[in-house]
C-alpha cells in the first residue's frame, strides 16, 4: 500500500502533539487500522490530555456558577 508520505508526516504532527508517543512512518505505514484509531482518539484528546468534553463540561460548570453569583448578588439587593 503506497501513500502519500505528506498523509503519514501529517498523522504523525497530529499524533505527537495530542498523545504522549513516538511514532516512526513505518509505523504508521505498516498499521493502518492502528493509525486511524489514533487518529481518532486525537479528535477527543487535548495536548494536556484531558478529554474534550471535559473542558466543555468546565465551560459549563464556570457559566452557571456566575449565573448563580449573579442570582445571590441580585437577591442580596
Amino acid at each position: 500500500m503506497l501513500v502519500n508520505a505528506g498523509i503519514f508526516d501529517l498523522l504523525l504532527c497530529v499524533v505527537s502533539e495530542r498523545l504522549p508517543i513516538a511514532l516512526t512512518p513505518d509505523d504508521v505505514e505498516h498499521n493502518p487500522e492502528f493509525s486511524k484509531l489514533l487518529k481518532a482518539l486525537t479528535q477527543h484528546i487535548l495536548p494536556s490530555g484531558a478529554l474534550v468534553a471535559s473542558e466543555e463540561d468546565v465551560q459549563e460548570v464556570a457559566l452557571f456558577v456566575r449565573y448563580l453569583l449573579l442570582c445571590i448578588i441580585c437577591y442580596t439587593l
